[in-house]
């Protein structure tokens, strides 16, 4: 569909939010773990029986390509009313376990095994039936619990949209860069004081504010947190909305804290393996070789065996935890098993077996509408500073779609409604996919009267689909009134 011509070629800038913290006055990067090894022997030797289906992905870059860059507002200068985002849920690929392999048997003296391996999460569920949280925790209601996980970062480098948050967040010394990092770290409710986390802690550990603290059924409106040196100086001090009813969603980063889990919607599972050889022949056998390896880590598990002497029927096992990010990390974790027996008379037998299942990361996109006459003036106070002037006048209105999430996603939609009439700007976009903590913007100019008292209304909707398909959408509404001119 052809936009009107009052519609002029829109402008877009792509930034990155969050590329690096500081850290004791340093720059520290923060990347993503490669997904396969790059040893060649070690891929031939455990992954070679199942090399062809292995899921492949393309290689991650810790850092976006180079792209124009544009300086954010600490807060948007329009109010629009935001609607809140809605995941849908698209189909989940899935792949069956590998069935357990064994040797051939030959006769009753020959050695006969078989390996198999189940996981299942700390709720008793499949790994490979997991679904991912639900990111938006701005769901309307109040809260009873937030965790965080403690990240050396600058205000600079928060990723959230709480309106304001920049004003009320203050870095004030560097943060330690020494082995011993210790900071202590104290949360506490605005409205009265009341002490919510206070904790010695490092970099990477968790902050855990709840109501139960309080003796409440739930979080303060708003929670104000400090980070100080084991010497009682402030390194840095911001303030967050915990109502439920502002802008909060898991990987949200409030400078140094990053938000890991709201209420029952975590991003952190446990992975219970269970690993099983068992002895399928007629003489007892011993396993002289059991090595687990997953993601490119190879794992000797054969000390961890209840036993290697297997008798005729028995079996042999080892348990193995693992905690997998839902929220960012791999976009899989496959597992394979490689094992070797003997029997008293020489007799030896291997085999393997692989586990895989998928981590569907979400996408969380956001959407702002702000709008402003030639003169610099918000669309909202046009009627007051508009008297005495001409009736027709241009306004510009800046649409921009943010990428708040951890993973990259891909923009497959934007509409913007005025006047019951639907327009698709996803064409004027020219790059549509986003990583964490980049946008698009576009302009587009309007005519309007000011001398018909009306309003006017401006709906803006993206829709956004992550490499792994839970599609995420956002709304936002721009309103201003025209008033006859005297």
């Amino acid at each position: 569909m052809m936009l009107p011509t009052k519609l002029v070629l829109p402008l877009y800038h792509l930034t990155v939010v969050l590329a690096s913290c500081v850290v004791g006055g340093s720059s520290e990067v923060f990347s993503k773990r490669q997904l396969a090894a790059d040893d060649s022997d070690y891929w031939q030797r455990f992954l070679g029986g199942i090399s062809d289906s292995l899921p492949t992905s393309p290689p991650k870059s810790p850092f976006p390509t180079a792209i124009p860059t544009r300086e954010r507002t600490p807060e948007p200068t329009a109010a629009p009313t935001k609607l809140p985002s809605s995941p849908v849920p698209s189909p989940r690929p899935t792949r069956q376990p590998s069935p357990p392999t064994s040797t051939t048997p030959s006769n009753g003296l020959n050695c006969e095994s078989e390996v198999s391996i189940s996981c299942v999460n700390q709720d008793g569920v499949s790994c490979d039936e997991i679904v991912p949280p639900r990111w938006e925790c701005d769901m309307g209601r109040k809260l009873q619990s937030l965790r965080f996980s403690l990240e050396f970062c600058s205000c600079a480098d928060s990723i959230n949209t709480q309106e304001g948050f920049l004003l009320d967040c203050y870095d004030l010394l560097p943060f330690p860069s020494s082995a011993d990092n210790s900071v202590r770290v104290t949360c506490v409710a605005v409205a009265d004081n009341a002490l919510l986390f206070s904790s010695t802690i490092q970099d990477g550990d968790d902050v855990l504010i709840a109501a139960e603290v309080l003796d409440g059924d739930f979080l303060p409106e708003e929670t104000s947190c400090s980070i100080f040196t084991k010497d009682g100086l402030l390194i840095q001090s911001f303030i967050i909305n915990t109502s439920g009813n502002v802008d909060l969603a898991l990987t949200n980063k409030f400078a140094s804290l990053s938000l890991q889990a709201c209420d029952t919607q975590d991003c952190r599972m446990e992975a219970k393996y269970s690993f099983v050889v068992s002895n399928t022949g007629m003489v007892p056998l011993t396993v002289t070789s059991l090595e687990r390896a997953r993601n490119g880590e190879l794992e000797n598990l054969l000390p961890d065996l209840e036993s290697t002497q297997l008798a005729p029927g028995e079996v042999g096992r080892v348990g193995e935890a693992e905690t997998a990010d839902l929220c960012e990390g791999e976009d899989y974790f496959f597992t394979v098993l490689n094992y070797m027996a003997v029997t008293s008379n020489g007799d030896g037998c291997e085999g393997e077996a692989d586990y895989f299942f998928p981590i569907l990361l979400g996408c969380l996109v956001n959407v702002q509408i702000k709008c402003k006459s030639e003169d610099g003036t918000e669309c909202t106070e046009l009627e007051t500073s508009a008297v005495g002037s001409a009736c027709l006048m241009e306004v510009t209105y800046e649409y921009e779609i943010e990428n708040v999430g951890a993973g990259t996603m891909d923009i497959t939609l934007i509409d913007r409604t005025r006047n019951n009439v639907t327009v698709s700007l996803l064409d004027f976009v020219r790059v549509t996919s986003l990583g964490p903590g980049e946008m698009t913007l576009i302009v587009e100019k309007e005519t309007i009267d000011l001398c018909v008292e009306e309003e006017v209304a401006t709906q803006l909707r993206a829709e956004a689909d992550p490499p792994s398909s839970v599609l995420c959408t956002d709304d936002s509404t721009y309103t201003f009134a025209t008033r006859r001119i005297q």
